[in-house]
């Protein structure tokens, strides 16, 4: 089960009082990070160091829509990826046993 723990700087004696605006999830070996825009109020944007970095923003707006479209988006992308990296490990595979039969002739 993925949890999702509040990451959120609070300024003193914030806590407990203010909405959590920040929440991170590790996915296996990766970690995930939604949060709040100060400059744009009511939109959710995410991020992964582990895979790209880049923040983007999300469709919902409720938190824990917000948390469920993230690990869609997640299990895309790393789906997406394991097929890029299974087709390059197969050219690996098929161009050393080519240069192997080369060899025999």
């Amino acid at each position: 089960m993925i949890v999702w723990t509040d990451e959120t700087s609070y300024s003193q004696g914030e806590r407990g009082k203010a909405e959590p605006r920040t929440w991170r999830a590790k996915v296996g070996a990766y970690y995930v990070i939604i949060t709040r825009h100060i400059h744009s109020p009511g939109v959710w944007l995410w991020r992964s160091d582990s895979l790209d970095g880049e923040l983007r923003e999300l469709d919902s707006k409720d938190i824990e829509a917000a948390k469920d479209e993230v690990l869609k988006k997640v299990r895309l992308t790393l789906s997406s990826t394991a097929h890029r990296v299974a087709d390059a490990l197969t050219a690996l595979y098929d161009d050393q046993q080519e240069k192997a039969e080369n060899k025999l002739h």
